[in-house]
């Protein structure tokens, strides 16, 4: 199980091949509208359709719901892009419709100005009900699996609420690592976490492999695909995955 206080992990000394490349790819954010498969990890609250099917804690590709790992293995991939996004999201027990109302690129807009602080964060219903809207921000990572029935696969890691802390901390690593975003290898894997107020979900967290650079050879066309999806994002033509 991760601990509460969580370390974010030392960058190991890059290559000579990388290091004098710069931060391509972490220079500033992104103008990125939708992305594309997502990783989805089953929770013990997931629909009980999926539980049946897959272990809780597995790491699936939605919306194919292909195993990228059981619960607690390890599988490495290359972070390509990353990006922010904010959502207005109806409360669990709202059943009425998909549970994000609505999802924005945009730090100004209300969305994203309300998610910024604890206060406003929430929004009731004001129907009577004790429901209340959420107002997310969502730090995101496409990635490139390289291990398994998903290898070569791209895919959208998303941390938000509890997990946004996991995904600042994998921010932070690859900024200290000064390197093009897609010179590093990860690997991800998953266990239950516990916040404060003692409520557990599985969350993906990451380290670094035994080689945690992308080999020389494989630079030119990870850079390749690093401008590829950034290009595709700028023009908007990258639909999401939704989850369950």
């Amino acid at each position: 199980m991760a601990t509460k206080k969580d370390e974010v992990m030392a960058p190991q000394a890059a290559p000579a091949y990388l290091a004098n490349a710069g931060k391509e790819g972490l220079e500033d954010q992104l103008p990125v509208s939708q992305p594309t498969p997502r990783i989805k990890v089953v929770q013990a609250q997931s629909a009980k359709e999926l539980r049946e099917e897959f272990a809780v804690g597995t790491m699936l590709l939605q919306p194919d719901n292909v195993v990228i790992a059981p619960p607690r293995a390890k599988v490495v991939a290359t972070p390509l892009l990353r990006w922010l996004s904010w959502q207005h999201q109806r409360d669990r027990k709202d059943q009425s419709g998909f549970w994000i109302l609505e999802e924005t690129l945009e730090p100004a807009s209300r969305i994203a100005i309300k998610a910024k602080t604890f206060e406003t964060r929430t929004e009731p219903y004001g129907d009577g009900s004790e429901m209340t809207y959420k107002f997310v921000e969502c730090i995101n990572f496409l990635v490139l699996i390289e291990d398994g029935e998903c290898a070569g696969s791209p895919a959208v890691l998303t941390f938000s609420k509890g997990g946004h802390k996991y995904g600042a901390n994998l921010e932070r690593y690859l900024q200290r690592r000064n390197i093009p975003i897609y010179g590093n290898r990860l690997e991800l894997w998953t266990d239950e976490v516990v916040n404060k107020n003692d409520d557990a979900w599985e969350q993906v967290l990451f380290g670094a492999p035994k080689s945690p650079f992308v080999p020389e050879g494989d630079v030119e066309r990870l850079k390749a695909l690093h401008l590829e999806f950034k290009q595709m994002y700028e023009a908007g033509a990258i639909s999401v995955a939704a989850e369950e």
